[in-house]
């Protein structure tokens, strides 16, 4: 029911470096794949990855901005692996533009899944998608394993929304343990 309810509705890969996830989102036929990557060096391994694949441009749409609670600039060293959980304010470096999910979707009502690996920004992600996940009752698949902020705050933040969701907290890379919450609405 979950796989049928996601079909032909548009899906958001928040974090995604270099385009698998977005690959293995094509199986479950989204009408299109917004792919979030503040990283130059990563987007263009994301585009590659596509080509390769032969995947048509519209499939996905790349945007190389970053995802967060408030609209912000920030500098960032880009070597590929930004990681925000351990990031200090600079004024050197790559630039990165970064927005709320909500200021991105607008009142689309569309939105079937959300997934987001954001190294550390998870929470401030979630916070900046509240109206869409409530508009929306997309599928989530949250990465909560880069801090203690995201390991509890995600779960907590959620609960407290009151979607009406079950949850599922699952490690789904091995052999890295990357802890994803998996979220859907409790009908499915």
């Amino acid at each position: 029911s979950v796989k049928e309810y996601i079909r032909n509705k548009d899906f958001i890969d928040a974090g995604a470096y270099n385009g698998d996830s977005s690959i293995v989102f094509l199986q479950y036929s989204p009408r299109k794949i917004y792919a979030f990557e503040p990283s130059a060096v990563n987007a263009e391994k994301y585009r590659r990855t596509m080509k390769k694949n032969r995947v048509p441009e519209e499939k996905f749409d790349l945007l190389e901005k970053g995802l967060s609670d408030v609209s912000d600039t920030i500098h960032v060293f880009d070597s590929g692996r930004i990681d925000f959980s351990c990031l200090e304010s600079s004024s050197s470096g790559e630039q990165i533009e970064l927005i709320p999910l909500d200021s991105f979707c607008g009142n689309r009502s569309d939105i079937g899944l959300i997934k987001a690996d954001l190294e550390g920004m998870g929470l401030k992600m979630l916070r900046g998608a509240v109206k869409t996940i409530r508009r929306c009752r997309p599928l989530l698949l949250l990465s909560i394993y880069h801090n203690p902020e995201e390991l509890f705050g995600i779960y907590r933040t959620l609960r407290e929304m009151d979607l009406h969701y079950t949850f599922r907290i699952r490690s789904l890379k091995v052999p890295y343990a990357e802890i994803t919450l998996i979220a859907y609405p409790e009908e499915l």
